[in-house]
């Protein structure tokens, strides 16, 4: 049966993807396809490298990923902001 995916509000595309079905136990196989909003990850529910989630704000707000403002040379860590700002 035809699930709809969770996008988070962040895509208005998704596909199924096998692997992620057996993956899930056999729950959700829908991937999300060109995540808005600064998101990332099978349902936009991670932020993109050099932005981080707003504790303030749902994940399906368009504002949840805001910009790192700090240096980039030294506050990465595997491309995520270290800390809240």
């Amino acid at each position: 049966e035809c699930k709809p995916c969770n996008c988070n509000g962040h895509a208005t595309r998704c596909s199924f993807n096998t692997e992620a079905y057996i993956a899930s136990g056999n729950v959700s196989g829908g991937i999300c396809e060109d995540c808005m909003h600064n998101t990332q990850g099978k349902n936009c529910e991670q932020c993109k490298p050099l932005f981080f989630r707003d504790p303030l704000r749902p994940i399906n707000d368009n504002y949840a990923c805001r910009p790192c403002t700090c240096d980039k040379r030294g506050s990465l860590l595997n491309g995520a902001c270290v800390g809240i700002e």
